[in-house]
């Protein structure tokens, strides 16, 4: 009765494993945007794979890849977007041919509250990873799980240098901005 009893106790005090959920790649959307002293471009780029980690509804971490030769610029005409999309996918920028994709994996995932979270992850661009820290919305929507997050990261961490006041001196004019933002919103069926 006693080996019962002590067995009842250490199924029913066993937390729900963890889950690894794929995220949709299909309908997840990644932007970005970044920009010059003379201009702003935007755009979108798409997740080659994804999965969030879930555990008792709760985000404790995840992991995305992303498709560097899918920069899609979205403020140019037509016309002209394949010269800027090519550039940015150039060794000047980020050099898709080498590195064909990036990552980011989360390796904290901190509750604040109202599906609020505080995440710290690892960015991985052009072979170099750096931490990067930055909020995010992680909630139940009953179907699977709904995630977004806006962060900034500086290219010049990264030796992304065209144009970079971090390099070079004197640009004036020409300067491109080291802060390019990332606007996610991602989902994960249950």
């Amino acid at each position: 009765m006693l080996q019962l009893i002590f067995s009842l106790l250490l199924l029913t005090s066993n937390p729900a494993p963890a889950q690894t959920l794929p995220v949709n790649v299909e309908k997840s959307v990644v932007k970005w945007e970044g920009g010059s002293v003379a201009t702003t471009h935007n755009g979108t780029i798409f997740l080659q794979s994804g999965s969030l980690d879930v555990e008792k509804g709760s985000l404790i971490g995840g992991r995305f890849v992303i498709d560097m030769n899918t920069i899609i610029n979205l403020d140019v005409p037509q016309a002209y977007r394949g010269k800027l999309e090519n550039h940015l996918k150039s060794d000047d920028f980020f050099g898709s041919v080498t590195f064909p994709t990036s990552q980011l994996v989360i390796q904290k995932a901190t509750a604040q509250g109202n599906d609020q979270y505080l995440i710290l992850a690892d960015l991985t661009i052009r072979g170099i990873s750096k931490p990067i820290e930055f909020p995010a919305k992680f909630e139940d929507n009953g179907t699977g799980y709904l995630a977004s997050a806006t962060f900034t990261f500086d290219r010049a961490a990264y030796e992304v240098t065209h144009r970079s006041g971090s390099f070079f001196q004197g640009l004036g004019d020409k300067l491109v901005f080291d802060e390019i933002t990332i606007m996610v919103s991602l989902e994960a069926p249950r």
